[in-house]
Parts: C-alpha cells; sequence; structure tokens
C-alpha cells in the first residue's frame, strides 16, 4: 500500500477548513490513515469524491463508543481514525449523506471540550515561550558580555518573530474556536466548506521555526562562546582612546605601540579592545558602552571571568579601597604579575588584563576618567 504525508493547512479547531482539505485530497486519490503532530499519514488510491465529518467528543479513546459508531453507521457514514486524540473522523461515499447533526446546540457543546483545550494550549503555549526565554537567559548568564557583543539586530528580529508567530498562532486557533462557538450558540449550524488555501504555507513554517527554536539556545551559547581571532588596526587617529598607556603605568618611555579593535552590535553601539606589548609586559583593554544601562552590571561581571586570563589561570580576587563614586562596580584579581580589573559606570563598562610589574589598584582614577569620555569609532 503506498502511502504519502502532508502538512494539514489549518489549525486543528478550524473544523470546516479541515473537513474541506480531507474532501479536496480524496478528489487527488488521497484518504487519511493517520493524524501526527504537523501532518497527516495518506492511503494512495483512485481518486473519489468522499464527504468527511469530524466528531468533536468529551473523550477519546482508540473506538468511538459503539453507540456513536452504530449511530453514523446508520446514517451512512464510516469511521476512519482519530485526530491528534482530539476528534473522531468519519467518511461517506455517498452522494448526498445524512448529516449527523443537525442541531447547533448539541454540536455548540460537543466542541465545549475543543474550546477549553484551546484555552488552555492559549496559557500553556505562554507558558512554553516564559520557560524558553528563562532557560536562554540561564544558558547565557555566564558570558553575558559575549552575548552584548554578539548581538546583531538580525538575530533580535529573528527572536521577536519567532515569539511573535507562537504567540499568533495560539492566539489564531483560539480565535477560531471561539467564532465557530459562537456561531453555535447563536443558532447557526456549522458550516462544512471552508477555504483553507490561505494558509497552505503555515504549517511547514510552523515546523521550521519549532525546529530553530529547539535549536536556538544551544546555537547562542556556540556563538557566544567561540572566540573570534582578533583583527586590529595598527594605531588609529581617534583621541582619545579608553586605554591607559603602559608608559603611564610603568613609568617608561613607552616604545610600544596600541593595536586597536573597533566592533558595534545592536546592545554595544561603541566596542573597542586595546592591546599593548612592551619588552617584559602586555595589557590588554576592553570598552563597551552597554545599552540599555541596566546590562552594564553584569556585563562587567561576565567580562572579569572570575578572574580567568587569556591563558586559562584564575587569579585570586582581591579586596581593594576605592573613593567614592569613583565607580559603580569594581571586580580586581591579582597573582604575581598578573592582574585583571572590571569596573563599570553608568553604561559603560571596562576590563583591563594587565603582566607587568607596575600596579593598577595605584591607577584607580585614571581607570575611571576613561569611562567618563565619549567615545566615537575610529577614524579610517
Amino acid at each position: 500500500m503506498k502511502t504519502k504525508r502532508k502538512f494539514f493547512p489549518a489549525n486543528t479547531a478550524d473544523i470546516p477548513a479541515l473537513e474541506s482539505w480531507l474532501e479536496d485530497m480524496a478528489l487527488e486519490g488521497l484518504f487519511p490513515l493517520s493524524f501526527n503532530g504537523y501532518y497527516a499519514k495518506f492511503r494512495q488510491g483512485e481518486p473519489q469524491k468522499m464527504t468527511y465529518r469530524i466528531e468533536v467528543p468529551k473523550y477519546v479513546q482508540a473506538e468511538p463508543p459503539k453507540t456513536m459508531r452504530e449511530t453514523y453507521e446508520d446514517f451512512g457514514w464510516q469511521f476512519v481514525c482519530h485526530m491528534w486524540q482530539k476528534y473522531y473522523l468519519f467518511s461517506s461515499a455517498e452522494e448526498c449523506p445524512i448529516e449527523p447533526h443537525t442541531d447547533p446546540l448539541v454540536q455548540r457543546e460537543q466542541l465545549e471540550e475543543a474550546w477549553q483545550d484551546s484555552k488552555q494550549a492559549f496559557f500553556a503555549g505562554f507558558g512554553v515561550i516564559i520557560l524558553f526565554l528563562l532557560l536562554f537567559s540561564f544558558m547565557t548568564w555566564s558570558q553575558f558580555s559575549g552575548f552584548v557583543r554578539a548581538f546583531s539586530p538580525l538575530e533580535a528580529c529573528f527572536m521577536l518573530f519567532v515569539l511573535l508567530f507562537a504567540v499568533g498562532w495560539i492566539l489564531w486557533e483560539v480565535r477560531t474556536c471561539s467564532r465557530i462557538r459562537r456561531g453555535l450558540a447563536s443558532g447557526v449550524p456549522m458550516e462544512h466548506k471552508k477555504s483553507y488555501r490561505k494558509a497552505v504555507f503555515i504549517q511547514p513554517l510552523l515546523v521550521l521555526l519549532m525546529v530553530l527554536i529547539s535549536f536556538m539556545p544551544s546555537l547562542s551559547i556556540f556563538f557566544v562562546s567561540i572566540k573570534k581571532p582578533l583583527e586590529f588596526a595598527a594605531s588609529v587617529t581617534t583621541v582619545p582612546l579608553p586605554y591607559l598607556p603602559l608608559a603611564e603605568l610603568e613609568g617608561t618611555e613607552g616604545k610600544g605601540q596600541a593595536n586597536v579593535k573597533f566592533e558595534t552590535s545592536l546592545l554595544s553601539p561603541v566596542q573597542y579592545t586595546i592591546q599593548e606589548y612592551e619588552e617584559n609586559s602586555y595589557i590588554e583593554t576592553t570598552y563597551l558602552e552597554v545599552r540599555p544601562k541596566l546590562f552594564a552590571e553584569q556585563t562587567m561581571v561576565s567580562l572579569a571571568d572570575n578572574g580567568c586570563d587569556f591563558f586559562g589561570t584564575f587569579l585570586k580576587r582581591q579586596e581593594i579601597d576605592i573613593e567614592p563614586d569613583l565607580f559603580d562596580g569594581l571586580e580586581y584579581y591579582h597573582t604575581g604579575d598578573n592582574t585583571i580589573l572590571a569596573a563599570y559606570r553608568g553604561n559603560a563598562v571596562l576590563r583591563v588584563e594587565y603582566r607587568g610589574k607596575g600596579d593598577l589598584s595605584e591607577h584607580l582614577p585614571a581607570f575611571a576618567a576613561l569611562l567618563e569620555e565619549n567615545y566615537t569609532a575610529p577614524e579610517q
């Protein structure tokens, strides 16, 4: 027996559209066998005119109750299968089969269970979205600075589109069920012919989005955690730059040259990474302007990375006294000749990784002054 799978075009609450779609499939020689997730499985055969009716029971079992089945058979209908554990599907090959339901109030009473399911799905859907956002936040929180630096407008638009689509899909199903319910309550029998052509693309798109959603947290962690090779431009003409030269730290002549890398992202429009080398010392300064400002503290904590330097060595956390109002927050790590300083003020965040004989704690006012400047993109 040859079979074929097809995405169903309407949402599961749109009973008239589903019945119309199944009748069109029969004219193409496709007869339903089962309904799974987002698609239906069909048996291929000779095209035939068929009429389908969807029964909304209070409880769905593998087979419809004996009295229901006998009633349908007396009217010329045959049981086909159940649909998503929600409905029973019956079919008739007669030209004008007798309708099993003619009383709208009876239909409305039977549809009540589907209406309750749709409401529950609506709230459950919002719950899933909230859990997803919490999971996403939890997985990226410890690497928050990488997320801020890599977060592009395209990624933001995609995430917003996915969330709006998921909410819109749930609302569409609830609205469809509600519209049918209101019609039955006003004494209008349920229609059985309805166009479904406009919704044909929605199910494949929904499946694709569900796949993307399932991989989004892991993909975000991957892109946040990978270390991109630094592409520095040798010295730039933009003055000032958000760094403290080695000559000023160590009291030397300063024969080294600063190499600068500038980037931008949706959450951080100004990002500088500046490296400077001397014969026996090295300093790398990372400066970010973060928006909104409430992300600045976590960005500082994430940049500090528990005092882990470029080589993966964890330094000891040091408590140092600072002048009031010098920084909004400060993290300081020092072991031997290695020092990591991370600080923020307002929406400006600074991280300094230093290897040398100098003492960064003696230059805190100079670092605080870096956070008060207004920096722009470097001149080309």
